[in-house]
C-alpha cells in the first residue's frame, strides 16, 4: 500500500484529527510495515520524545518506530533536563521547536497540555500526543484498531466490550471513538459509578457476566491503584470485575483479549490469561511499533 492512501496529517493530538479514511489508511500501512515494508525519508528528520508521564510501551515503541524509519531521535528525560530546575513542559516544547525539531512526541498527566503550543504561532513542530491525563491517547486507539483488524479482517459489526473504570481511562475514550467510527458496537462493564459519559453516549452498559460470552473483543482496563480516588477498588476487584479463569472459559471461541498495560496479574486478569491463546496483550506492544511508524510517516513524508 502506498503512502497516498494514508492522507496527510498535520498533527495527531486527538482522534478528532482523523478521518475514517485516514484510520483505514494508517491501519493498512501499519500492517504493511509489519509485513516487511520499508520507508526512508529523503532528507534528515528530527524527532524529540517529551515523556513527562512515563509508559514503557508508549515511549519505547515510539523510539523503535523512529529508529526503524531512520529518524534522528532526541530523547528527553525530565529528570536529567532543566525540568528539575523548574522548566515547564511548555517551555521545553517551545525550545525544541526553536531548535528545529520536526516532530514532538509527548505525553503528560496534564489534559490538553499541547493546546498552548498549538496556539503559539512561533511553534512550528508537529505534535503527536502519546497520552494526556484522562483525556485521550489516539496512538493507542489506532494500535488497538490495527490489532483487532489484523485478527478479524474487519472491524465493522464486531462487538467490543470494555471492562473497568472507563471514566479515568484515556485509552477507552479514544478507542471507543475510533471503533465507533469504524463500525463496531461498543459495550462496557465494571464499577457503575466510574463509567465515562463517552461510554454512555457511544455504547451500552452490561453486567460483566452477561457481556463476556457475547463479545468478539474484550478490552481489560488497568486498575489505576496509584490514584487515591480508585485505590479502594483493588480489594475484591478480581472477583467482581476481573477476567478470572471461569470467565476466560466463557469467551467466544474466536474472541480476543486486549489490555493497555501494564497488567496487574490476578487483579485485572488471571495470571494464565495474560498469555493464553486468545490474548493479544503482547501483540499490542509489537503492533504499536508499526502503527507509530505509520503515524510518523503520515505527519512527516
Amino acid at each position: 500500500m502506498t503512502r497516498r492512501n494514508i492522507g496527510k496529517l498535520t498533527r495527531l493530538v486527538t482522534v478528532d484529527d482523523l478521518s475514517v479514511d485516514m484510520m483505514h489508511g494508517l491501519i493498512h500501512r501499519a500492517l504493511a510495515y509489519k509485513g516487511g515494508a520499508t520507508y526512508r525519508f529523503l532528507e534528515p528528520k528530527f524527532v524529540a520524545n517529551l515523556f513527562y508521564e512515563h509508559n514503557t510501551k508508549s515511549h519505547y515503541s515510539f523510539e523503535m518506530a523512529q529508529h526503524r524509519l531512520g529518524l534522528k531521535v532526541l530523547s528527553f528525560d525530565p529528570q536529567s533536563s532543566s525540568a528539575y530546575k523548574g522548566e515547564s513542559m511548555y517551555d521545553a516544547g517551545m525550545m525544541m521547536s526553536m531548535l528545529g525539531i520536526d516532530v514532538v512526541v509527548s505525553a503528560s498527566e496534564s489534559e490538553r497540555y499541547y493546546e498552548k503550543w498549538l496556539e503559539n504561532e512561533t511553534f512550528s513542530s508537529i505534535v503527536i500526543n502519546a497520552g494526556d491525563g484522562d483525556h485521550e491517547d489516539p496512538c493507542h486507539a489506532l494500535t488497538d484498531a490495527m490489532t483487532i483488524y489484523e485478527h478479524f479482517g474487519t472491524i465493522e459489526g464486531l462487538k467490543v466490550g470494555f471492562i473497568g473504570a472507563t471514566h479515568f481511562s484515556r485509552v477507552t475514550k479514544s478507542t471507543i471513538k475510533v471503533l465507533n467510527q469504524l463500525g463496531a458496537q461498543v459495550f462496557f462493564s465494571g464499577p457503575e459509578q466510574y463509567q465515562s459519559r463517552e461510554c454512555h453516549r457511544l455504547g451500552r452498559y452490561l453486567q460483566i457476566d452477561e457481556m463476556i460470552p457475547n463479545m468478539d473483543v474484550i478490552v481489560i482496563l488497568r486498575v489505576q491503584s496509584e490514584r487515591e480516588d480508585v485505590a479502594h477498588l483493588v480489594d475484591g476487584y478480581y472477583e467482581q470485575y476481573g477476567m478470572t479463569v471461569e470467565r476466560l472459559a466463557k469467551l467466544k471461541e474466536n474472541a480476543i483479549l486486549l489490555h493497555p498495560g501494564p497488567v496487574k496479574r490476578d487483579v485485572e486478569i488471571a495470571n494464565e490469561g495474560v498469555e493464553c491463546a486468545q490474548s493479544k496483550i503482547f501483540i499490542q506492544g509489537q503492533n504499536s511499533v508499526y502503527m507509530n511508524m505509520a503515524i510518523l510517516e503520515a505527519v512527516l513524508a
